[in-house]
């Protein structure tokens, strides 16, 4: 019927907001009004597209779709997942602040996953509740305000939210993070933040970490790596010269008995084995489990740039 398609075109114009009901705006018949009243194709384009004039409308006029659900989620959901703060507001009052959708989705998640400030301090305001899972997504997200105001909020702050901000690269929010927790927790595969900065490449990151959260650069993760494993693995020269300048344990060996200069070596990359060796404490004698030490490795490849580095040392 292109009821819907009228009702939307008019609604949505800039005199939509001097209209106080349908029967004013349209002259419709009483068949006509109940047919838009149930129809959750109205309600629901409404809160998602933002139309506030349509969802106050409708709710002065007693829609049968304030509490309903469309693919799982009501119209506060989804007037919060795009953002929508007029239609956000028309809604608290009507539909449950706290009302949960499918996967256990909430409003209040959206508005921090997706930076929504505004809608975020006017959900919590209406007594929406906070939890860790909401800050965890600000800080994966890189959402500052959004994190300020969780944790003004008391909100309980996991090991996962320093992990999330760090392996995206949000520095602001790692400023933030590092006086609230540990900056040695080790979440997945036993990795530190450092690990995931080192691995990413994030050297401001990195330094932050270290210099003004004081972690320990030798913790070895799930599977015996250090940072300095990590920076070698994925050729972040600039953390290498970091974590040597900071004095981390070259010859820490991972659970194949790799160190950092065997690692180095693999990746036949001949400045990382230069830092390494300048480092000045590094043990080139050291074997695998495979029995080989870090020159046999460029040795079997012929490598030789990095043979004759090593050959040098020895």
């Amino acid at each position: 019927m292109n009821i819907w398609y009228n009702i939307i075109t008019k609604l949505t114009n800039n005199s939509v907001s001097k209209f106080s009901s349908l029967w004013n705006l349209y002259n419709l018949s009483t068949e006509e009004i109940q047919l838009l009243r149930t129809s959750k194709r109205v309600w629901f384009d409404a809160c998602k597209k933002g139309y506030s004039g349509i969802v106050s409308i409708l709710i002065k006029n007693g829609t049968d779709n304030v509490s309903s659900k469309f693919n799982g989620y009501n119209g506060l959901y989804y007037a919060a997942r795009y953002g929508h703060k007029d239609c956000v507001e028309l809604l608290i009052g009507y539909i449950d602040v706290n009302s949960q959708g499918k996967y256990g989705l909430t409003a209040l998640y959206c508005a921090s996953r997706y930076g929504y400030k505004d809608i975020l301090e006017i959900l919590l305001n209406a007594g929406a509740i906070p939890n860790s899972e909401h800050l965890v997504k600000a800080c994966e997200y890189g959402h500052k305000d959004c994190v300020e105001i969780l944790l003004d909020n008391g909100v309980p702050i996991s090991d996962e939210t320093l992990d999330k901000a760090t392996q995206n690269g949000h520095k602001n929010i790692v400023e933030i993070l590092i006086e609230f927790v540990d900056i040695n927790s080790q979440y997945v595969c036993g990795y530190t933040a450092l690990h995931l900065a080192s691995i990413e490449g994030y050297y401001e990151i990195a330094e932050l970490l270290i210099k003004v959260g004081g972690c320990d650069v030798n913790i070895k993760s799930e599977y015996g790596d250090t940072a300095l494993h990590m920076a070698c693995e994925h050729r972040n020269i600039e953390i290498i010269e970091l974590l040597i300048e900071v004095g981390a344990n070259v010859n820490i060996q991972n659970g194949n008995g790799d160190t950092a200069l065997h690692i180095a070596c693999k990746n036949r990359y001949r400045k990382n084995v230069e830092l390494l060796i300048k480092a000045g404490d590094i043990d080139t004698s050291i074997k695998n489990k495979n029995g080989n030490t870090a020159i046999h490795i460029p040795k079997c490849f012929g490598y030789k740039e990095i043979i004759e580095l090593l050959e040098k040392t020895d």
